[in-house]
């Protein structure tokens, strides 16, 4: 069985700047080496997320394949590279060696989900696909491999979306105090 330092390395190799369908099938092929059941959630036609299941999960694993693109970079994106006990590369930190810390660390149970999605670093499709279905895993621990500087946090950065109508009731500006004003009330609900 490989290591997480080798195993980051390979994912490092794979370019997931673009899209996500090489890096989703070598994980497929990987984690069903590990023994998960593996299934490609379609997404859209630039990749699928993968659920991997093994046994009866009560601890997930979330996170994603897709990196920011390589523009800019020094050195080869692809090629990891490991100097003075640090490892470079095009998603070394975010997200491949999550990827692979998931997996080394799901050797010590049999009941465990990883659940690798698509898009996170541009509109989060991965995750809502996955949201989107209707499923129901008795999960106690989730944990998200984003780097967090060696910190363990129990709060992470995540969005909402809401679609709202706000009503308002016109009036004259002379009675303006007849009227409810439907920006101003969305104005509250923006900041709640």
């Amino acid at each position: 069985m490989i290591d997480v330092i080798e195993m980051t390395c390979q994912l490092v190799a794979l370019d997931s700047s673009r899209e996500s369908n090489i890096i989703g099938s070598y994980l497929d092929t990987l984690l069903s080496q590990e023994g998960f059941v593996v299934e490609r959630q379609p997404v859209d036609k630039t990749g699928f997320n993968l659920i991997a299941i093994k046994g009866e999960p009560t601890v997930a694993f979330f996170c994603h394949m897709d990196t920011v693109n390589a523009q800019g970079w020094q050195r080869e994106p692809c090629h990891a590279s490991l100097e003075g006990g640090k490892l470079y590369g095009l998603g070394a930190v975010d997200m491949k060696s999550g990827i692979a810390a998931a997996i080394v660390a799901s050797r010590s149970t049999s009941d465990v989900m990883i659940v690798v999605t698509i898009g996170e670093e541009s509109d989060f499709r991965g995750m809502k696909t996955f949201l989107s279905k209707e499923r129901q895993f008795p999960i106690r621990l989730a944990i998200a491999t984003e780097p967090t500087d060696l910190t363990i946090i129990d709060t992470h950065n995540g969005c909402i979306e809401l679609d709202m109508a706000v009503q308002g009731r016109s009036a004259h500006a002379a009675r303006a105090d007849e009227g409810v004003s439907a920006a101003k009330l969305f104005f509250v609900a923006d900041v709640l």
